[in-house]
């Protein structure tokens, strides 16, 4: 796959707008304001040394507070950056608005996320919706980011290595680097009140 400056990825997210509590709380977590692109202090954690805060965000940091809705993709050769953007911009205009039945703090695959406190088809639908109306930009995966056999199909067709039959939990908020033990993660949830781990 060709990457580098001359290649770039193209995704669509969700980011709180600047200055609501949500973008606040998160960009301390951390430890970046995205939008100002702006280092925070982290907040106090009893059992989290900052040096250890720091390195437990360090990836998402680098990316700021989001929302995946469709992964990074390489464009298809005959597709270019205004022709995508446009189409994002239709798609994000036409979309129906839905409500969250809330966030928590909870985990994915052992990472610490911010998650829906309950099933959200609405979500669900819109997020498969945005990345089957943009998948035609989508360059063909290269081998290094093929999935494993049984999952092919599905990732060829749409750039997404899991099946949009079944229910996506979307990593809302992405909270740490690596999986965190489930004491570090009790600890986080006390921080946050309303989560889960």
């Amino acid at each position: 796959m060709r990457e580098g400056p001359a290649f770039p990825r193209y995704a669509v997210y969700y980011a709180p707008n600047e200055g609501e509590t949500l973008w606040s709380l998160g960009s301390a977590w951390l430890g970046r304001d995205a939008h100002a692109d702006s280092a925070m202090p982290h907040p106090e954690i009893h059992g989290f040394s900052p040096g250890a805060l720091a390195a437990l965000t360090v990836s998402p940091r680098r990316y700021g507070l989001h929302a995946t809705i469709k992964a990074p993709i390489h464009l298809a050769e005959g597709s270019g950056e205004a022709e995508f953007l446009n189409a994002a911009r239709d798609w994000a205009a036409d979309d129906p608005p839905f409500d969250l039945p809330g966030l928590a703090v909870g985990t994915l695959g052992g990472f610490v996320a911010l998650l829906p406190t309950a099933p959200c088809l609405p979500l669900h639908d819109m997020a498969g919706r945005c990345v089957l109306a943009l998948d035609r930009f989508r360059a063909p995966l290269g081998n290094r980011t093929r999935p494993p056999p049984h999952r092919q199909s599905v990732a060829t067709r749409t750039g997404v290595p899991k099946n949009l039959g079944i229910p996506l939990r979307p990593r809302f908020l992405s909270l740490s680097h690596h999986p965190v033990g489930s004491g570090h993660r009790s600890r986080v949830a006390r921080r946050y009140p309303g989560g889960g781990a």
